[in-house]
């Protein structure tokens, strides 16, 4: 099970959409569960939580650091942000 936080501040407006995604640092790659949308009412700063049931595969990707999350804004909807993940197991 994967829990998360995302904060976001400074974004050059509300988030459009983003997600959790496999690849290495500097490649694009497939998504790994629902990717998130935000409505209207999304402001420019602020914080989503989830939880995820990984697959081992998933989990093993996400412990070698090959899984990275964006975020899209209606100036960037393919990514303003983007942060490779390094997680440990617990």
């Amino acid at each position: 099970m994967l829990s998360y936080t995302t904060n976001w501040s400074g974004l050059s407006g509300p988030p459009t959409g983003g997600g959790f995604f496999y690849a290495a640092a500097g490649s694009n790659g497939s998504a790994i569960g629902a990717l998130w949308t935000f409505d209207s009412t999304a402001i420019a700063k602020s914080t989503i939580s989830g939880q995820m049931t990984l697959t081992a595969e998933q989990a093993q990707w996400l412990t070698s650091g090959n899984w990275y999350y964006v975020m899209g804004t209606a100036t960037n909807p393919y990514g303003e942000v983007r942060g490779q993940i390094n997680a440990k197991t617990q």
